[in-house]
């Protein structure tokens, strides 16, 4: 880089992740000057290094300011922070912040060399490196910005961690979901237990404060730990292991090797916590992979198998992983295993306190403690046999409790039974018409034959069980919801009135006539109200509707304009297919949950069926 470039730099990336705003944001903004009116142009970029941009700090900063745009109100405070020496790398960065953090100490006119001999005289973690330098000169001052900008020693690691630096490492790593569910699994149970860590620096970062000490000699890991106050111990150790080993990213035999070789090594006592993709570790296999994995599990080391959600590893986050939990020693008959890849929230204390239950030794009379929440007992025969260790699905049996499911099952049998209304379908020859007179809604919005009002946004969590406004939408969305009166009477707008019509324009156009009137329409359907010298009923108005095409706009939709003689005679029968539609969607509704509470109810032992079979012979 040339002398007259500014030392303080930043890409389109550092932009985004200053402002607050996702990565494509800032090259929206390169296109839209406009802003309130006001033409404010996005900075120019003042270099271009390996084919990548780079723009001065302060035109940004200005930008920003003048603009408005963005998300983060300190961007003044942290745009510092992100503008690294384009020259430097992640590693000699995280060497000197350590040494600023340790020491306390202004780097950018310090003697180093001296700094780091006073806080590592014995070179454990620091000193070597601070001697044989090789860092752009600029770096140090910037790692004086970096501590200055931050709000501890955590967040200045995590800032670096963020940064530009970072991501030219090319490391995308764990999810931070990814993290807490690793951490509460190796932490269940074990919190006088040494760790023997990952080498992933954020799974490290967040496990090393639940143990009593960390077992490494990487020179890395022992200057986090200077920063953050671990304690660290090399060599052997007399208080249990943890070892907890990211396999994600290896190839599947590769990972079969490591999962072999470290139940091998445990010893009593000691835990291993294995996290790696779930299609070698879960998933069935075949071939020499199936045997590999039938020789590790045969001798009972495994104590629970986690098949985790897809999305945690960012590397492949359409992929499942999934952890392994081991113990020293063998004898283990049955394995817990839960398949977590269901969408639901996870309760990541119940699940720490499932393995702590998991962990337990074994013995004759051993009783479970509590009703495990996500695991369930698996055998290891069917693993041996080739086949799925965590089969898909697999999650603990509960207790179903269920209350009323016998009068549920009553009321919606009581709803089927009822007969359906009668639509008269007698028709006859007509005369011809030489014109058929078409108008638009838009036609008649214009002429106030036709009235249009909005609706109002309603939320599923705005019901209430004991409401008794109803809350009505074309298409039926939020058709159970009811809401308290005087709730509803808060919201200005959106009534209806007996005759309006219902309808939502996007995706599919739909309507329905709301005969009782008094009820609260939800966004995005909306209201049409006839005027009394309206060409068309309420119900013409909605079949129409309903037969429009998508996509088209409301304006542009046409309805007949009738005689009145007519338009009252076809406007009956249209209300009879309607009362018929309406009855057969609660009867399809009662159905459901007639069939639901059936299912539920033989499940749990509360319902039986009779035996159909036997009745019939019987007659």
């Amino acid at each position: 880089m040339s002398t007259s470039t500014p030392a303080r730099l930043l890409t389109l990336p550092d932009i985004a992740a200053l402002a607050g705003v996702q990565r494509p944001v800032p090259s929206m903004w390169r296109t839209r000057t406009s802003v309130r009116g006001e033409t404010i142009p996005f900075p120019v970029a003042v270099d271009v290094i390996n084919s990548v941009e780079y723009f001065a700090m302060d035109d940004v900063v200005a930008y920003l300011a003048a603009t408005g745009r963005g998300r983060n109100p300190e961007y003044a405070l942290d745009a510092p922070t992100m503008a690294s020496p384009v020259d430097a790398g992640h590693t000699s960065a995280e060497m000197l912040l350590t040494l600023a953090l340790v020491t306390g100490e202004d780097l950018a006119r310090a003697d180093l060399v001296a700094l780091a001999t006073e806080v590592d005289p014995d070179d454990a973690f620091l000193l070597g490196e601070v001697r044989d330098g090789g860092w752009p000169a600029d770096l140090a001052g910037h790692i004086d910005e970096l501590v200055a900008a931050s709000l501890g020693p955590e967040d200045a690691l995590n800032r670096l961690d963020g940064s530009r630096l970072a991501r030219q490492v090319g490391d995308r790593g764990c999810t931070p979901e990814l993290v807490d569910l690793v951490t509460s699994v190796a932490t269940a149970g074990r919190k006088d237990a040494v760790l023997d860590p990952t080498g992933d620096k954020r799974l490290d970062r967040a496990l090393a404060p639940h143990f009593a000490a960390v077992l490494s000699d990487d020179r890395r890991l022992r200057r986090q730990a200077a920063i953050l106050g671990w304690a660290v111990t090399t060599g052997e150790t007399t208080s249990p292991v943890v070892r907890v080993r990211s396999l994600l990213g290896r190839p599947r035999d590769d990972v079969l090797d490591a999962l072999d070789k470290l139940a091998v090594g445990l010893g009593p006592g000691d835990v291993a916590v294995a996290l790696g993709p779930a299609a070698t570790m879960t998933d069935a296999l075949t071939g020499q992979a199936e045997k590999l994995r039938a020789m590790t599990v045969r001798p009972g080391p495994l104590a629970a198998v986690l098949r985790l959600p897809r999305g945690m590893w960012r590397t492949a986050h359409r992929q499942s992983a999934a952890i392994w939990v081991l113990t020293g020693g063998a004898g283990r008959r049955d394995v817990r295993l839960a398949d977590l890849d269901d969408g639901a929230a996870l309760d990541l204390t119940d699940l720490s306190a499932d393995i702590a239950q998991a962990l337990a030794p074994m013995g004759s009379g051993r009783t479970e403690a509590r009703a495990y929440r996500y695991l369930r007992s698996g055998e290891r025969e069917g693993v041996l046999a080739g086949g799925p260790l965590v089969p898909r699905g697999a999650r603990a049996q509960h207790l179903l409790v269920e209350d009323g499911l016998l009068d549920r099952a009553h009321a919606a049998a009581a709803v089927l039974s009822e007969p359906l209304p009668e639509v008269t379908t007698a028709v006859t020859a007509g005369h011809g018409r030489m014109v058929v007179s078409l108008v638009s809604l838009g036609q008649l919005v214009a002429a106030k034959r036709l009235t249009l009002r909005q609706g109002r946004r309603i939320a599923p969590t705005d019901a209430d069980l004991t409401g008794t406004v109803h809350v009505l939408t074309a298409d039926g969305a939020l058709d159970a919801v009811r809401l308290d009166p005087f709730d509803a009477r808060a919201r200005s707008g959106g009534w209806t009135e007996p005759g309006d019509v219902v309808f939502l324009e996007r995706p599919q156009p739909r309507a329905m006539v709301d005969t009782r009137g008094g009820n609260l329409v939800a966004t995005p359907s909306r209201i049409l109200r006839l005027a009394e010298n309206a060409p068309v009923s309420a119900h013409i108005l909605a079949a129409r509707i309903n037969q429009a095409r998508p996509g088209t706009e409301w304006q542009t939709w046409e309805v007949p304009a009738l005689p009145r003689a007519e338009a009252q005679a076809l406007s009956t029968r249209l209300a009879e297919v309607t009362r018929y539609r309406t009855e057969l969607r609660r009867k399809e509704q009662a159905l459901t949950a007639w069939a639901d509470a059936l299912v539920r109810g033989v499940a749990a032992g509360s319902l039986a069926v009779p035996d159909t079979t036997t009745t019939l012979e019987n007659r």
